[in-house]
Formats: C-alpha cells, structure tokens, sequence
C-alpha cells in the first residue's frame, strides 16, 4: 500500500460550485494530488439575513429588481440540493481528502464590480450565453447573495440604498436572468492569490479565464511560465488517461480512491514524467510555439508516458 502525499496544492475547479459537473472531471481527479471544490454556502448567517432583509424591500420596486431577487433565492436553493447530492455521490473522494470542499469569498464591493465589468466588457458575450448552464446559474446566484451582503456592509445597512443600487445596475442589462449572469465574473478574482492551479471544464468560460488571467499574469512571468509547464503536463496526461477516465458516478469513486492508495507510486511516476517533459519541452522550445515542433517528438514522448 502507499502512503499518499500532497506535493502540489490543491486545484481550485472554476468557475462553478460542487455540483453535478464536477462528474465529469475523471482525468483530472487522477493528476492533481486534491481538488478544491467551492461549495454553495456561507459561514456567517447573516449573509442571508441581509439577503432576505433587502430583497423583502425589492418588493416594493415591481420591477426587475424584485425579480431578480426572487430567481437568485430559487437558484441558490437548487445549487444548494445539487450540491448535496454530488457530494454523496462523491463521498469515497471526499472521505479520502483527494476532493475537498472549500469557502472562497472576495470583497469585491461596487468599485470592484465596476471594474469587473469594464475587464470582461468585450467577452459579455460568452458569459450572457451561460445563462442556459444550470452550474453557471448557480454560480450566479452566489456571488449575487454574497454581493447584497459585502454591499450592505458598504452602506452600512442602509436598505433602501442598497436596492436603488441595484435598480441602477439591472437597468444596464436586457432582462434579470442577464443581470445575474453578470455575477459570473465575481469568481474570477479567485485567480488571483490562488496558490495551486485553476481546474475547468467549461470551454466557453476559457475564454473568460484567459482574458483577466493576461491582466493577472502580466507582471508575473514566472508565474505564467509555471503556468504553462503545468498546463501542458496536464494536456499531456489527459492524451493519455482520457479513455480510461470515465464519469465520477456509481462505483467509479470508490475505484478511484483504491487507485490512488494502491497504485499510488506509479499514478505519481506518471504525474512526474509528464510534468518533466513539459519542461523539457517548454525549455527545449524557447520562444518557439509549441505547434512548430516536429510531430515525432510530441508522438515520442507519448509512447514514452504510456509505457511509463
């Protein structure tokens, strides 16, 4: 039997909240030592204390404002269940502390989301069209509840300020639901301070990712460099793993945890030897792209990993 170690921090699964998308990260659940997954709750109690006071004074708007009031509670609601449910379903992983739940938080405050606003500006787009995704949605109603509460703070309770605050910015976007996938873009300071790597499956939301990760990353070069070893060691190991990496339901977990204890040394020799050619590669490339290198090295180090 071995003896698990955590070498790397854990990854942080962005942008969405446990939930059922969380089943279909088999490959990554096999590379990284832990996973963080942010989970659709809240410490202090009266962060929906002062959700419910200030959408109870919505009410009296009979606008947008109230409605959007009304879709986040129903929304945070179902992220709440759905939560619950991954999670016993993934209960072998989170017994075994290969998945984790996690709090993270950010005072954003209005300044903050203004700003948020202005950096994701020209990829709106995208984020609009993830109103049609459940997990986004859920993501959405959070950092709303989370943002009525760091704003009743800012006007120090004041209610009715904090409502025509809101009445002011939902009248800046076509419909609540659009207002609310708005809120989307409250989890991306999560990049930032962020110790281990950033996991995600949502492709449209790469897009996302990238363009506040340039504004992070920009005097931070070698963080982006570590950034991109790791990046394409996992691309790599996915190449590899994919077909054998089925959907985290039925009795994959537990499967799972018996292969991290039991064939824990080699998981980690493979984890190794793709992070090593990585660097190697990257080196070896300089300021070459990674699309100019001979397609028999790249075929060579594969045959090399699955013969690992």
């Amino acid at each position: 039997m071995t003896t698990k170690t955590t070498k790397h921090p854990p990854a942080l699964f962005l942008p969405d909240l446990l939930g059922q998308s969380a089943l279909d990260i088999g490959a990554s659940a096999l590379f990284f030592d832990q996973i963080g997954f942010d989970i659709p709750m809240f410490l202090q109690p009266e962060v929906i204390e002062h959700f419910n006071e200030i959408g109870i004074a919505a009410r009296e708007t009979k606008s947008f404002t109230e409605t959007a009031f009304v879709m986040a509670a129903e929304l945070f609601k179902l992220a709440q269940e759905d939560s619950l449910k991954t999670q016993d379903l993934l209960r072998p992983l989170f017994e075994a502390k290969l998945f984790l739940g996690v709090l993270t938080v950010h005072f954003i405050m209005r300044g903050g989301r203004e700003l948020l606003r202005s950096q994701t500006k020209g990829i709106f787009s995208p984020i609009a069209s993830q109103i049609e995704n459940p997990a986004m949605l859920s993501v959405a109603a959070r950092e709303f509840v989370w943002h009525m509460h760091e704003t009743y703070l800012e006007l120090e309770g004041d209610v009715q300020q904090v409502v025509q605050y809101v009445e002011k910015d939902v009248r800046q976007y076509q419909t609540p639901l659009q207002f609310l996938a708005s809120f989307i873009c409250h989890r991306l300071p999560a990049l930032e301070g962020n110790p281990g790597p950033v996991l995600t499956n949502n492709r449209l939301m790469t897009d996302v990712l990238a363009a506040i990760g340039k504004t992070v990353m920009s005097e931070m070069p070698q963080k982006q460099q570590n950034i991109n070893k790791e990046y394409l060691a996992f691309t790599l190991f996915d190449l590899v793993v994919q077909p054998f990496a089925p959907r985290l339901d039925g009795k994959i977990p537990e499967k799972l945890v018996r292969l991290q204890t039991n064939r824990g040394s080699e998981l980690n020799a493979l984890r190794k030897h793709v992070r090593d050619i990585a660097t190697k590669l990257l080196e070896d490339s300089c300021d070459r792209e990674l699309s100019e290198l001979p397609p028999s090295k790249l075929g060579g180090i594969l045959r090399f990993i699955e013969h690992a």
